[in-house]
């Protein structure tokens, strides 16, 4: 059974985007995974004078899933495993979804404040 997650970006324009993860959602795995993102939207986002674009960070999760999912898959091909894929990586979903989907832990990645929050489904 996984640990799935939902990660919502927000912006001061209440534009939401949302990413589901099905495994590894717990936040010893998730902050350290996200925190090249908010390292970068927190540079960006304060010196840059026309503020983020959500679209950009949104792309930025997505590449920060690949990469964690390129590193699985060579790990498991060092020690002759084959690669069947971990979906730990963060997927994209519709606002539908987002709201009717089981989440262990959510996350909010807020471009205004520019943090990151966790909760926990009680």
């Amino acid at each position: 059974m996984g640990t799935p997650a939902l990660l919502t970006i927000t912006d001061e324009y209440g534009e939401q985007v949302f990413y589901r993860r099905h495994y590894d959602g717990y936040p010893s795995h998730v902050m350290p995974n996200l925190a090249p993102v908010l390292e970068r939207v927190r540079a960006v986002g304060s010196n840059d004078s026309y503020g983020l674009r959500i679209s950009d960070v949104a792309a930025l999760v997505a590449w920060v899933g690949v990469e964690e999912e390129r590193a699985y898959a060579k790990d498991r091909v060092d020690i002759g495993l084959p690669n069947f894929g971990k979906m730990s990586t963060w997927l994209q979903i519709d606002e539908e979804f987002a709201h009717r989907g089981y989440f262990s832990h959510y996350y909010v990645l807020d471009l205004e404040t520019l943090s990151l929050y966790e909760f926990m489904n009680a």
